[in-house]
């Protein structure tokens, strides 16, 4: 076969249209998108033969490379055989696949809408696939995996009507890897991970391969979806533990009994979950919520900053959180809790994004810096200043959303590092100013972003005196028509 080189931008050009055009068949939407995104990262591993499949005893006509195989045999669209033969390949070594290869059931006909139209679009994947080629000669792992992560971030799926399961922004996901600074030897992890991609981003910031990644997801098809995408992107020697499970009410990253400790800890929580205490157990808290002013049930935004404030390390724990602008403000037990971080001294900064940045909402948001080793006893601890940085207006505008770009990024990250005020833009403020303010961290008592008009004294003096001039010629041309008027009634009468 002749197989054809093309550029990255004319490869995912070619991979997003292939996936688009099946989208325009009937069926299940959402379904069809996880069947696509698996498609390619089956493709992947097809080509590459990224895991050792002579290890699994496993024949090659048994495997289901695109060109060879089981995938030109009519009996695949029944699903079975291929089932079985991922069942095969996730055993042994490769467990923590199993729910990957379990779950992304390869039956077409179930998900496009029919036998016939199911075979339809499988032949046309087939087809389509032919000459493009997944494997280390022909792309690498770092190239093919940012666009599986493009594809990923422009295919949001919302699974659940009440929970919003939206990826990162890639912008947003490099300005965190920067701000954060993993190192040699950091374990890694995301509490609520999603499909993976800000994890995944966050360890390409490491120097070396020398770091672990660890994740929590709730929802079952993007925790499938988050080690896909971690294989993909050529970092499954990194992957540690990817658990399915709701973060909040079930930690399942747990270490003799207490909750394991992570270097860096990055998260994109869902906004607005609401009730989320209801399958709360108490055998399930694991210190992580004080009993005196535990999160309101209402909002869950405390909930997930206090579980990340509790997986940090205690040394050298690092993390960066995206929540909502009300998490500066509010009041009431969210007010307290606050209070608590900002006097504890763990809020390290608080930095103000533009609005319609993020997949799902047009809210602005907020990205918390937050460090143990500014509390008492470890390296920093007699820092007590957060940097306020406001960037809401850094952002490009593109067809749908607005976007950080690399300027934007590069301020932002310089900024944090210098840890100094910039006019308009930044302030380092002490802890006398927070209190005095109530602790109140809404980023419009710190930053002034006020631009008053510029006044040209000599352009105002200018137009001050060509109105007196006219008011004058105005005043002797009233007193004019006076005059001619008291002359016109002296001769009428």
């Amino acid at each position: 076969m002749n197989i054809k080189h093309i550029n990255l931008k004319e490869l995912e050009e070619r991979i997003r249209h292939i996936m688009e055009r099946c989208l325009n068949y009937t069926g299940l939407y959402e379904e069809q998108k996880d069947y696509l995104l698996a498609f390619l990262f089956f493709k992947y591993l097809g080509d590459s033969h990224g895991l050792d499949l002579g290890k699994l005893k496993i024949t090659e006509d048994a495997f289901y490379r695109l060109d060879s195989g089981i995938f030109k045999t009519e009996s695949l669209y029944s699903g079975e055989i291929l089932d079985n033969t991922l069942d095969k390949l996730a055993m042994e070594e490769y467990d923590v696949l199993v729910d990957v290869f379990k779950k992304l059931a390869y039956d077409a006909q179930k998900i496009f809408g029919g036998v016939e139209q199911g075979k339809k679009t499988f032949r046309m994947l087939i087809e389509k696939f032919q000459d493009i080629k997944l494997d280390p000669q022909h792309i690498s792992s770092i190239t093919l995996g940012r666009i599986y992560r493009s594809l990923i971030e422009n295919f949001p799926v919302l699974n659940n009507k009440n929970e919003h399961f939206a990826p990162t922004p890639e912008g947003l996901s490099s300005l965190i890897a920067k701000l954060i600074e993993p190192s040699d030897g950091d374990k890694i992890h995301d509490p609520t991970a999603g499909s993976g991609s800000l994890l995944i981003r966050v360890g390409e910031e490491v120097k070396s391969d020398q770091f672990t990644l660890y994740a929590q997801e709730k929802n079952r098809d993007m925790c499938t979806l988050c080690k896909m995408n971690i294989l993909i992107n050529g970092m499954y020697p990194n992957m540690r533990s990817i658990e399915c499970g709701d973060t909040l009410t079930n930690p399942l990253l747990i270490k003799n009994n207490k909750l394991m400790k992570f270097n860096v800890v990055i998260a994109h929580p869902p906004f607005f979950i609401k009730n989320w205490k209801e399958e709360l157990d108490d055998e399930k808290i694991y210190d992580r919520f004080n009993k005196n002013f535990s999160p309101p049930a209402s909002k869950a935004d405390y909930a997930f900053i206090s579980h990340i404030i509790s997986v940090m390390d205690d040394t050298d724990g690092r993390a960066a959180v995206i929540v909502p602008n009300g998490v500066l403000y509010r009041e009431a037990t969210e007010g307290k809790i606050r209070k608590s971080l900002i006097e504890k001294n763990i809020i390290d900064a608080v930095i103000v994004l533009p609005s319609n940045l993020m997949y799902g909402t047009t809210i602005p948001v907020t990205l918390l810096i937050l460090k143990k080793d500014r509390e008492e006893g470890n390296k920093q601890a007699g820092k007590e200043e957060i940097l306020f940085i406001d960037a809401s207006e850094s952002f490009v505008n593109s067809r749908t959303r607005n976007e950080l770009s690399e300027e934007h990024i590069s301020t932002i990250v310089n900024t944090y590092k210098d840890y100094s005020s910039v006019d308009k833009f930044a302030y380092v403020a002490n802890r006398e100013e927070i209190r005095s303010n109530d602790y109140n961290l809404n980023i419009s008592l710190y930053v002034d972003t006020f631009e008053g008009e510029s006044i040209d004294v000599d352009e105002i003096t200018f137009r001050r005196e060509v109105l007196e001039k006219e008011i004058l010629e105005n005043q002797s041309a009233l007193d004019r028509c006076l005059s001619e008027l008291k002359d016109l009634i002296r001769i009428k009468f």
